[in-house]
């Protein structure tokens, strides 16, 4: 077998660990086995470690080429679920050595049993510090990385014990195949203590959404995971009031950059049609002249974009610019009604036969769409909201 699909098969076996990772934190949430909660949850500095070493752990066995920018991140990573979550006085268990037979990894010459696996919070912390760190520099020189990751695969497939949510995680492995099972996919009847406790702070909104993405089967974009993964670690340790500011942040301008991106193709795509000044057989000199009017406008909207998309891209963007650009959108709406285009109307039948062409209609109406310049403006406002004033 070639050294391409042996890694194929190992990044695959990876990707089945984190599921069952997410699954079993997804079902326990911070939540312990004792009768009282506050004897037994994790605080929030563990939760929030655990969280962050579950995204980017996704990153890492989406894109294994992100390691390179993800290096001291997950080193980062595992030492704080070590510690953070290690020293929680709601953790469970203790470390525990591991026999021989279980470290005996083929291509590997394990000559003594090692202390590498932790039972602690039920399998959850060690699952995860394993999965990490079979991807440090440390473990990857050493040759040792198979060893973390296959314990970290076989942790995960024993987690939860002694915890009330054991017999729901232990039907979900058997309900599925290691080649189907995913965190996506369950008994409808099953609850969720992850989703119980980050409903309830706004700290926690993010979480939420992305562990719910998560179980839906439709995760957030790369690239956003990627970005919030590359936090600064000194921000992670201020805490999930802190991370949450910077992630409203960053997610706000990804989602201006998705705006932004979205309709400048859009222009791209019917600019050519909508554009020409066509005069249809027997008709007066009107549509040609409004059609180069709409020919500048368009044009001067390709230019704000650009500026647009400078500015976010800034180390500092200014949030009075940001709010100028937005005012300059809002305007071009009022300048669209101009050519007698109904901007509360959904194909804008009217103003796209004054614009000159098929490719008009399809600009107009979506310039004017809830999808449009009104989507952008939101985008640009909340993004501004998000920087500090100037």
């Amino acid at each position: 077998m070639e050294d391409k699909d042996i890694a194929h098969i190992k990044l695959a076996r990876d990707r089945l660990t984190w599921e069952h990772i997410a699954f079993a934190f997804a079902l326990s949430g911070p939540y312990g086995a004792a009768p009282k909660p506050e004897a037994s949850q994790l605080n929030a500095k563990s939760t929030l470690s655990i969280l962050r070493s579950l995204l980017t752990t996704w990153v890492l066995t989406a894109d294994p080429g992100s390691l390179k920018i993800l290096v001291r991140t997950n080193q980062s990573c595992v030492d704080h679920l070590l510690t953070t979550v290690g020293d929680d006085p709601a953790v469970k268990g203790a470390w525990r050595t591991l026999p021989s037979t279980e470290t005996n990894i083929d291509g590997l010459n394990v000559k003594t049993s090692s202390r590498i696996a932790s039972e602690m919070f039920f399998g959850i912390e060690g699952g995860l510090s394993h999965l990490l760190s079979s991807r440090t520099p440390l473990h990857i020189n050493q040759g040792t990385s198979e060893i973390y990751a296959s314990s970290a695969h076989k942790v995960s497939r024993s987690m939860l014990a002694g915890h009330p949510k054991q017999r729901d995680f232990k039907s979900w492995l058997q309900e599925s195949t290691d080649t189907t099972r995913s965190a996506s996919s369950f008994n409808s009847s099953i609850s969720f203590g992850i989703l119980d406790f980050l409903k309830n702070g706004s700290e926690w909104a993010f979480w939420f959404d992305w562990y719910s993405h998560i179980l839906k089967g439709n995760p957030f974009s790369l690239e956003l995971q990627l970005r919030i993964a590359k936090i600064s670690d000194a921000d992670w340790q201020l805490g999930p009031n802190h991370i949450a500011s910077r992630i409203e942040e960053i997610r706000a301008r990804f989602e201006l950059e998705q705006q932004v991106t979205k309709l400048k193709e859009q222009i791209e795509d019917s600019a050519l049609s909508a554009a020409q000044s066509v005069r249809l057989h027997n008709q007066p000199p009107e549509p040609v002249e409004d059609a180069v009017e709409f020919k500048r406008e368009i044009i001067l909207l390709k230019a704000r974009l650009d500026e647009l998309e400078q500015e976010t891209v800034k180390e500092e963007p200014s949030s009075s610019r940001l709010t100028e650009l937005a005012n300059w959108f809002s305007d071009q709406l009022t300048r669209l009604c101009e050519f007698g285009l109904d901007i509360s109307s959904t194909f804008l039948k009217e103003g796209a036969k004054k614009a000159g062409a098929m490719g008009g209609t399809a600009l107009v109406a979506h310039l004017s769409s809830p999808e449009g310049l009104p989507a952008l403006i939101q985008s640009i406002l909340k993004y501004a909201s998000t920087l500090p004033p100037g």
